[in-house]
């Protein structure tokens, strides 16, 4: 039967490989991780229902989809935009 996907994988897929802001709803980001749209990230993998992500500190960091409420794509590699 395979791996389930929720229903916005599919729209997450293009991120995949690429670099993004992510803004998710209301966190307590007492590690100052930039969900917030802050930070850039390079999305690593997209799951079943959660996205791994990698910030400029080689930080991973996985992401619950249902928490995320937009994703802006960002050019370039995450250190080159942090430079």
């Amino acid at each position: 039967m395979g791996i389930q996907r929720c229903s916005c994988c599919d729209q997450y897929d293009f991120y995949q490989g690429r670099n993004a802001r992510i803004f998710v709803e209301s966190i307590e980001d007492d590690f100052d991780l930039g969900l917030d749209g802050t930070q850039i990230f390079e999305v690593l993998q997209v799951g079943c229902d959660c996205i791994v992500v990698a910030d400029e500190d080689d930080r991973r960091i996985t992401i619950d989809c249902r928490k995320i409420v937009a994703i802006v794509g960002a050019p370039g590699t995450a250190n080159e935009n942090l430079a």
